[in-house]
């Protein structure tokens, strides 16, 4: 079991939320049982996506 602590949108530091994750959690089609996690999921996918494409462009390309 393992634990998610997450801003809500737009919350770069300082908000948390939180989830446990259990083999309930998400279905084996992939569906997340509880809308609250979901939620939460949805959010940081949103934030990660967001900070992605800030970071990308500044990477050095020959690495």
């Amino acid at each position: 079991m393992g634990r998610f602590y997450g801003g809500g949108p737009g919350d770069r530091c300082g908000g948390q939320s939180s989830m446990q994750f259990k083999p309930e959690l998400i279905s084996t089609d992939c569906e997340v049982a509880d809308e609250g996690s979901k939620q939460i999921l949805q959010n940081y996918m949103t934030e990660l996506h967001a900070f992605i494409v800030c970071v990308l462009p500044a990477m050095p390309r020959n690495i």
